[in-house]
């Protein structure tokens, strides 16, 4: 083979090499639609990670909450759905009736947290009659380590605690090593 030769063959290579990335990252963007906004690559761990590198706005505008309803209709069956929701709008705009977690013990049934919040961001939730108030700092922190059962999109995460789960756990919210022995039930619904 002569120079020019390997100088062609090393700028064609080049070019398929630069296609493939390009056609890769296309592929990864678009698979998450219609959630862009929280869009990480692969490097970063894809957008299931996403919250592990940026939080606030940054990934969640309560884009969302719209999902619920459909996750709600299709999995809750009646067991209490509580909400813990980083957004501008109330939970009632999109048809869902929530509760507040109580700040006093876990009780049985799903819990529907913002990644924002099991980082620990200070931010507003919306209480039942659709008022936002302030919500402490690491409320359900807690949750940070454990598996979700579901989601909706890539910014709210969906746990379910069972009856010896939530009568085994403290009389308050437990910190992050208290709660280890907290059980979240199997996954009933994946997005």
């Amino acid at each position: 083979m002569t120079l020019r030769t390997l100088d062609i063959f090393a700028r064609l290579c080049l070019a398929v090499f630069a296609l493939l990335c390009v056609a890769g990252s296309a592929t990864s963007s678009l698979r998450i639609h219609p959630h862009s906004l929280a869009y990480f690559n692969e490097a970063a761990g894809g957008p299931e990670n996403g919250w592990r590198h940026m939080l606030g706005s940054n990934l969640d505008w309560g884009q969302d909450l719209p999902f619920l309803p459909e996750w709600s209709s299709r999995t809750a069956s009646g067991e209490p759905i509580y909400l813990l929701y980083y957004g501008a709008f109330a939970p009632a705009s999109v048809g869902m009736n929530c509760r507040l977690p109580r700040s006093s013990s876990l009780s049985p049934g799903y819990y529907v947290v913002s990644v924002n919040f099991i980082a620990g961001t200070y931010w507003h939730v919306w209480d039942e009659g659709g008022h936002p108030r302030m919500a402490p700092p690491d409320l359900l922190r807690s949750f940070r380590g454990k598996m979700p059962i579901g989601r909706c999109g890539y910014s709210i995460y969906i746990f379910f605690i069972d009856e010896a789960a939530a009568s085994s756990a403290s009389k308050s919210y437990p910190s992050v090593n208290k709660v280890r022995n907290v059980v979240l039930s199997e996954p009933r619904y994946n997005s």
